[in-house]
């Protein structure tokens, strides 16, 4: 499997590119600094793009261009969505916008080829690793779950 990671340094990129490594994928990683039309060439080929890296709101430019491929793609949201940080509130919005397209994406399987996952974490959820590969190796296998939370 080919597998395309935006931001997978550190945190939750990194776990999530171990996690396709040790299921022997072909992984590639970019850092949210290479060139979008560098990551598009790339992942428009891949079977599954992991949208990890927040750089300003490019994460739903990202699932914009990608989503009339047929691949899966994984996208890291978060709480802030939700409960806005008031010391981030950018960031809150951002990832509030990308919460409602990824959501209106899958639920429109005819206008939309992707199969998408968002992940909305705590900051603390990568420290239980276990359970999010556990969560992925059940969304592989069943890709009509379009968002899973994490309280952890």
């Amino acid at each position: 499997m080919k597998v395309v990671v935006l931001g997978g340094s550190k945190g939750l990129g990194q776990l999530l590119s171990a996690y396709f490594k040790l299921k022997n994928s072909d992984v590639k990683e970019f850092s949210k600094n290479s060139s979008f039309d560098e990551v598009i060439a790339v992942a428009k080929t891949c079977d599954v793009f992991v949208c990890n890296a927040y750089a300003d709101g490019t994460q739903i430019n990202y699932i914009e261009t990608l989503k009339d491929y047929n691949i899966k793609i994984i996208v890291s949201g978060s709480i802030a969505a939700d409960s806005p940080d008031p010391n981030m509130p950018v960031y809150s919005l951002d990832k509030k916008n990308l919460r409602e397209r990824v959501i209106e994406l899958s639920q429109s399987r005819n206008t939309c080829k992707a199969s998408i996952l968002l992940l909305t974490l705590t900051g603390t959820a990568v420290n239980e690793y276990q359970t999010i590969h556990n969560t992925l190796d059940y969304w592989m296998e069943n890709d009509t779950i379009n968002e899973i939370r994490f309280t952890i």
